[in-house]
């Protein structure tokens, strides 16, 4: 039977190699370890001294925390490793008072399924991944930060975005759940924007991920014209793209198409998953 413990910065190597046999030579895991070694907690199941499985966390703005980059050598799956690697960041996350995991899986991918459902894990919703070309129009962004009143949660709440999303959206390549308090958070971090009643999650790369990218989220108002505007806002940052988890929705789907916005090779149906966690127990 396997242990699991923490990656550290003298297992790259090995790290490498179980990325390379599990997913391929071009992993995108690959261009990413440095920031998972500083920003986030990486565990490694270990068969004897063979890494075998690989699963990353990071605690997200709302008091939950993501799994991502999961990695199981192939002769191991089926074994229940991603599964010991679930069950071991829930314990991290309940140590550390964390409200929930969440994690996505492709609608397409059956092991990941059967994985977040062993595990507690619940489908809350399910999103595209899109990506456009920022705007050839040399204007003027009009982004502004928003004002934080009741006006603009009761716009949320009639939003018809927010609804299909379930109340999620893209911030910091986890997602995030919004309520109140993390509006706040949104604008306090300078992630909050929009113009008259359009309202959108508009954010840089993280630090380690590619920096021309600009991530984005609608909340509210015109799909078309968010879509649109954040061509432009990238633009106006000198970023090369837009990348988006819209609501897997046909009508939406249809309007980023017009938009200039195709689907990404993963991720074309997304399925979020949550367990919500309790308290955490006494240390």
């Amino acid at each position: 039977m396997w242990t699991t413990r923490q990656v550290t910065r003298a297992d790259q190597d090995a790290w490498v190699d179980l990325c390379k046999a599990s997913a391929g030579p071009d992993d995108y895991v690959l261009d990413f370890l440095d920031h998972f070694l500083v920003r986030a907690t990486t565990y490694v199941a270990l068969d004897g001294d063979r890494f075998i499985g690989t699963m990353t966390y990071t605690e997200l703005l709302d008091g939950a925390a993501w799994l991502s980059a999961a990695r199981t050598l192939p002769e191991y799956r089926g074994r229940w490793v991603a599964s010991d690697l679930v069950r071991a960041f829930e314990g991290l996350s309940r140590l550390r008072g964390r409200t929930g995991l969440r994690l996505w899986t492709a609608a397409s991918n059956e092991a990941g399924i059967a994985t977040f459902r062993r595990n507690g894990l619940r489908e809350v919703a399910r999103f595209t991944r899109m990506k456009a070309e920022v705007s050839s129009a040399k204007v003027h962004s009009r982004f502004v930060p928003l004002r934080i009143d009741d006006e603009l949660w009761a716009r949320l709440e009639a939003s018809a975005i927010f609804a299909k999303s379930k109340g999620y959206v893209s911030y910091d390549y986890g997602f995030v759940r919004v309520d109140r308090n993390l509006i706040r958070s949104l604008w306090e971090a300078g992630a909050l924007l929009g113009w008259d009643s359009q309202a959108a999650v508009v954010s840089g790369a993280s630090e380690g991920y590619v920096e021309e990218t600009l991530e984005f989220s609608p909340l509210a108002g015109d799909p078309a014209e968010l879509l649109a505007e954040a061509r432009v806002h990238a633009a106006a940052r000198d970023q090369a793209r837009v990348e988006t988890f819209l609501p897997h929705d046909p009508g939406i789907l249809e309007t980023a198409g017009r938009a200039g916005f195709t689907n990404m090779e993963w991720g074309q149906e997304a399925i979020l998953c949550e367990k919500p966690l309790g308290p955490a127990p006494p240390v």
